[in-house]
C-alpha cells in the first residue's frame, strides 16, 4: 500500500513541481531517495524528472518547502505520511 502512496504523491508533486531547484521537485526526489533499492530510486527519480508540469504557485511551492523540512525516510517508514505532505486520507 505504502508504494502506491509514493507512486500517487510523486504524480502530485510532479504536476507541482518544475525545473530544479524548485522546492515540489525536490521534496519528490527526497521522497525517491526512500525507495529501498537503488533501481527503483533511480526508476523514481527518472519519473519525477520526466514529467511535464505547470509551474507551481508560490503557495504550493511553500508547503513543498516546509514539507522539505519535516520528511524523512523514517518518518515514511513509520506512516506519518503527512511529513512529507501525504494522506492515507483519498481525494474527493
Amino acid at each position: 500500500m505504502l508504494p502506491q502512496r509514493f507512486l500517487a504523491v510523486l504524480v502530485f508533486l510532479g504536476v507541482l513541481g518544475v525545473s530544479c531547484g524548485d522546492p515540489c521537485v525536490d521534496l519528490a526526489k527526497k521522497i525517491c531517495r526512500c525507495k529501498p533499492t537503488e533501481a527503483e530510486q533511480s526508476a523514481c527519480t527518472q519519473t519525477v524528472d520526466s514529467s511535464s508540469r505547470p509551474k507551481a504557485s508560490a503557495e504550493q511551492q511553500g508547503v513543498c518547502a516546509d514539507r522539505l523540512d519535516t520528511c524523512t525516510c523514517a518518518k515514511l517508514e513509520a506512516g506519518e505520511l503527512d511529513a512529507c505532505g501525504m494522506s492515507t486520507e483519498p481525494p474527493r
